[in-house]
């Protein structure tokens, strides 16, 4: 299995759902357009648990697929800054469009 680098854990959970522990500059934009901003991001305990699941997962496609998945590179990242809604959105675009 590879070596997963966690994502760190923020001092409460409050902050780890929220888009201005994530990025300020985000969350400034997000405000002054009129947007919300807290309880957006999924918590990073529920982070971990979806990261690690897809690496086992993942350990079964060959690596030749693996390096042509950019959907799947897409849903990581997704995943991985706490955007559950967006990551599962992406991956169904990619199939209806074809």
């Amino acid at each position: 299995m590879t070596n997963i680098i966690p994502v760190p854990v923020p001092v409460s959970s409050e902050l780890e759902k929220s888009i201005s522990s994530f990025s300020p500059s985000i969350a400034n934009f997000l405000t002054e357009v009129g947007l919300p901003t807290e309880n957006i991001l999924s918590s990073v305990d529920e982070r971990k648990k979806v990261i690690f699941a897809l690496a086992e997962a993942l350990s079964i496609l060959p690596i030749e697929e693996r390096e042509k998945a950019t959907y799947l590179t897409k849903f990581t990242v997704a995943i991985a800054v706490g955007l559950f809604d967006g990551a599962l959105n992406r991956p169904l675009a990619k199939v209806s469009l074809g």
